[in-house]
């Protein structure tokens, strides 16, 4: 910037930096999966310099990345990334449905549930048979 009067001129140069806001990118593997089962979370960030995992997840990590973790509790679950650099700061979470595992067949074996109830009711006729 110039500016002249009556006593003269005088210039100044002033230097703007532009420091973009971070952008985070967070996703997991499955929407829903049954608790105990391996779930894969995996990030991207652009203008950040540090991340921190809150939630069912907690740390820093690096600004991308992926990460195996183990789904907790039945219900929802949250993972959550905040990023901060030089433009401020951006946070993202996911939102993960925790099923009930699954339950092995009656008899421990090699499947066939309803088979296995056939069974039983078989059982339990031919008992109501000797007992008359």
């Amino acid at each position: 910037m110039t500016c002249t009067g009556p006593g003269g001129a005088t210039a100044r140069n002033v230097n703007v930096s532009v420091a973009w806001p971070p952008v985070v990118t967070l996703s997991a593997s499955a929407a829903e999966v049954e608790t105990g089962k391996p779930l894969t979370l995996t990030w991207s960030v652009t203008n950040a310099s540090a991340c921190s995992a809150t939630g069912s997840w907690s740390g820093a990590r690096a600004t991308s990345g992926s990460e195996a973790v183990a789904a907790g509790a039945v219900g929802a679950t949250a993972y959550t990334l905040i990023c901060s650099g030089a433009g401020g700061s951006d946070t993202r979470t996911v939102n993960v449905t925790v099923t009930p595992a699954a339950v092995a067949a009656a008899g421990g074996g090699g499947g066939g549930g309803s088979a296995d109830l056939a069974g039983l009711l078989l059982l339990g006729a031919l008992a109501l048979r000797r007992r008359r």
